[in-house]
């Protein structure tokens, strides 16, 4: 089954795939920078310092990744793997942060 209209544009669709996986871990980035002030405010500095360190981690790796791309590169799994990656840790930290304000 193909879709109409996509088949002489084979550039576009990997670019697009790739560049908003790109953009959810910079978005998962700034979440993580959150539940770093977050965990600093409510003086959980153990929590704050692995937030902090996860999401300098995760920028440097998608710049990183940004800078091996092309105009008609292919889609690569190594960078959805990172943005699911990138969601289970966010999602981690706030669990652990949600646990370690409510048993305190």
């Amino acid at each position: 089954m193909t879709t109409a209209g996509l088949d002489g544009d084979t550039g576009a669709q990997p670019q697009r795939t790739m560049l908003s996986w790109h953009r959810t871990v910079l978005s998962v980035t700034l979440g993580t920078l959150v539940v770093s002030i977050t965990a600093q405010r409510l003086e959980h500095p153990l929590i704050a310092a692995i937030a902090a360190l996860t999401a300098f981690a995760l920028l440097v790796l998608v710049l990183r990744s940004l800078r091996q791309w092309g105009p008609h590169a292919r889609a690569r799994w190594t960078v959805l793997q990172m943005t699911c990656i990138s969601v289970v840790v966010l999602g981690s930290l706030g669990l652990l942060l949600a646990l370690v304000n409510l048993f305190s």
